[in-house]
């Protein structure tokens, strides 16, 4: 017989708890997604899905302290392990690597000699030491777009890097000196995050190759002047945070393309400003705020925003500002709140009363200012986006020139959707006020791909609208007020995610043709029995994801398709499986059925023995007994049922007598949870026994 103990066993008397996954800022700047290159639109999977499922699904090599999404077969996530050192035997598939939070600290070229494709290196959050960088590790790597090592303890610039590079993110080191030619090849760098460093000063050659740079972030250095010698293609300079003694007339004369310009937090006094210094014709937002200044410099008639908070300016009528008069016309936004602002009135020459025989009159009381007026509507104005190079591009959003492709317009207070330019493939509307979705808005957007409604006030979507998108592909309605699953969808969908909603109602025919749907979320609703059909889901012969967590279902689910991955079936009040509910299931590897009202009654013995199944989650439910399930599945939750005894014989997929000499007979099951029912150590020795992967029992 196979050695009984071939693994640690650890007794876990405690509550199991998810981990606690940090989010991660890259510097400050946004990680903008491609999907249509097959970038991995998630950036960790901690805590999302268990890797296990992975492993099993996936026939590719995975190290093993790693995990490889069949989602994404050419990422590679690493992130959040605690490793010391980049794994070995990374597959030359890997063009994501992902290795943000752990304890790294150097950099071969030997770990990162098989992967020869990599177009992302995540190394945020590690320790990371120039004096251990190996350059040619950096210098090999030439189809390398992005390079992310913000807050480790670089001291200086690395050189020799891959002259492919885009975006180069170093953010929060100890940065005091840029390596010779480090930049000298990159040609097509757009975006170099330097801030939070010891920077004191740039030499004419330390950005010599900086061709394409379109923004630089020199934030919170140690610079007492503007630097010099900055690329002529800088559209936006961001240099807050630094003790700028003052600036020269001169400071930013050779930056032609600026547009946005960041000084706040400087320590600057109008003295050693000069008035004309950002009179410069293409600037078009200028963030002054919390210096010194006590007068508002010069600014171009092209300038829409301006800040000035927290200053000290002081102003008279027709003096102080008397130098922006004609020239804060175009400003769309002027911010002086928090400065001292005040208005001092001349003093007026005193005059003689003349003589009177009339009684004076008595002083009448002083009329109270009548209140402003409210706006008649609890949501607050619209904000506008910062001005756009794109005509077409609505005020109400962003266009980044970097992602053409993309409109931004979330977090805008926008009640109603505007016109979406035809260039637009994925369209941001999430948290906003919108309640309805007309057509109109998508006259010319017939290309569209992905959409966000999320979090918005929507009861409506008018079904015209997707006759004006027929290629979307993911459309993220969650968080809405919708009544019932929106009619016309497009049949070319991939994803529909409608939880938290108050939809009761799946009118007949609405997932009809819709074959190349893998997820559908119809979590948190109300959804009852009466409401899904034996034909709803006939057509969704690609469903992977099928969520119906938190409704009101008391039955199992008619005509689920047979190749789904995942069924989640929480918080509802089923209380009956149909013996041979789950024939048929070829692909079926999580179950969840926490919290409702399954009672042994309710449960066939073997309608879990699944073949393909892996996690199976029962807990909060009023079961006895365990229920049997198949040698392959991995994790198993059964906390808080009725449980007072534990038979390990009568659940063993195999007999305890027999002698296995595969090890692959022995049941793989992993992780077993049993705590919030009626039982206490020990483990009984037949399950300790039957189960020989077993690592974790939770009692």
């Amino acid at each position: 017989m196979a050695p009984l103990f071939s693994a640690v066993l650890v007794l876990l008397l405690v509550r199991h708890s998810a981990a606690d996954v940090s989010d991660m800022d890259y510097g400050g700047v946004p990680l903008w997604i491609n999907r249509f290159l097959g970038e991995p639109s998630v950036l960790s999977l901690q805590g999302r899905m268990d890797p296990a499922w992975f492993r099993a699904n996936n026939p590719q090599a995975c190290p093993l302290q790693c995990e490889c999404p069949i989602q994404w077969p050419t990422a590679l996530y690493c992130d959040h392990r605690g490793l010391a050192d980049i794994p070995d035997g990374l597959p030359d598939r890997t063009q994501y690597l992902f290795l943000q939070r752990n304890n790294i600290s150097s950099l071969s070229s030997s770990v990162l000699a098989n992967v020869t494709k990599l177009h992302w290196l995540i190394l945020d959050h590690n320790q990371l030491q120039s004096a251990k960088l190996d350059q040619a590790a950096l210098q090999n790597q030439t189809k390398l777009y992005y390079l992310f090592a913000n807050h480790n303890y670089l001291s200086s610039v690395p050189s020799t890097l891959p002259s492919g590079l885009r975006q180069l993110r170093l953010a929060h080191n100890q940065i005091s000196s840029i390596s010779s030619g480090a930049f000298e090849k990159l040609l097509n760098l757009t975006l170099l995050l330097l801030q939070g460093n010891r920077l004191q000063t740039i030499t004419e050659g330390d950005l010599k190759g900086l061709l394409s740079l379109n923004m630089l972030d020199l934030s919170g250095n140690n610079f007492l002047t503007v630097p010099r010698h900055l690329p002529a293609s800088i559209e936006q300079l961001y240099l807050s945070n630094n003790s700028l003694s003052g600036l020269d007339r001169d400071s930013f004369v050779s930056l032609l393309n600026l547009k946005y310009l960041r000084l706040s937090h400087c320590g600057l006094q109008s003295s050693s400003v000069p008035q004309q210094v950002f009179n410069i014709s293409s600037l078009v937002e200028l963030d002054l705020s919390y210096n010194k200044l006590i007068t508002i410099p010069t600014v171009p008639t092209t300038l829409q925003y301006m800040y000035l908070e927290a200053n000290e300016i002081q102003g008279t009528r027709g003096r102080t500002m008397k130098a922006g008069v004609g020239l804060f016309s175009a400003l769309a936004l002027f911010l002086l709140m928090g400065a001292v602002f005040t208005q001092r009135n001349k003093p007026k020459k005193p005059t003689r009363r003349p003589a009177t025989t009339r009684k004076p009159s008595v002083p009448k009381p002083a009329v109270p200012a009548q209140p402003e007026p409210q706006e008649p509507t609890d949501f607050p104005p619209p904000i506008l986006g910062p001005p756009s190079i794109y005509p077409d591009c609505p005020r109400e959003c962003l266009c980044s020139p970097s992602y053409p492709n993309s409109l931004n317009c979330e977090n805008r207070n926008i009640r109603v959707i505007p016109v979406i330019p035809s260039r637009t493939h994925y369209l941001y509307l999430q948290n906003n006020y919108i309640s309805e979705v007309t057509a109109e808005a998508f006259v010319n957007a017939t290309e569209v791909r992905w959409i966000n409604f999320a979090n918005n006030r929507i009861h409506r979507i008018d079904k015209k609208v997707f006759d004006k998108i027929p290629s979307l592909l993911y459309l993220y309605v969650h968080r809405n007020q919708l009544k019932e699953v929106p009619a016309g969808l497009p049949a070319s969908l991939e994803q529909l995610r409608l939880s938290k909603n108050r939809i009761t109602k799946i009118p007949a025919g609405a997932f009809n043709k819709m074959e190349n749907l893998t997820l559908l979320d119809l979590y948190h609703n109300q959804l009852s029995d009466s409401d899904l059909g034996r034909n709803t889901f006939r057509d969704l012969k690609s469903l992977m994801q099928l969520n119906l967590a938190h409704n009101i279902l008391k039955k199992m689910p008619d005509g689920v398709p047979n190749g789904l991955i995942q069924l989640f079936l929480d918080r509802n009040r089923i209380d009956d499986i149909p013996k041979d509910y789950f024939k048929g299931f070829t692909h079926l590897a999580f179950v969840r059925l926490n919290y409702n009202q399954l009672s042994d009654k309710g449960v066939p013995k073997a309608v879990f023995n699944i073949s393909s199944l892996l996690d199976l989650q029962l807990a909060h439910n009023q079961l006895a007994s365990l229920p049997l399930f198949n040698g392959n599945l991995e994790h198993l939750h059964l906390n808080h049922n009725n449980i007072e005894s534990i038979n390990g014989t009568l659940i063993c997929p195999f007999d305890l007598h027999a002698s296995l000499h595969e090890d692959s007979l022995v049941p793989k099951l992993r992780y077993l949870r049993l705590d919030g029912n009626h039982l206490s150590p020990p483990i009984p020795l037949d399950i300790i026994m039957c189960f020989r992967h077993l690592h974790s029992i939770v009692i």
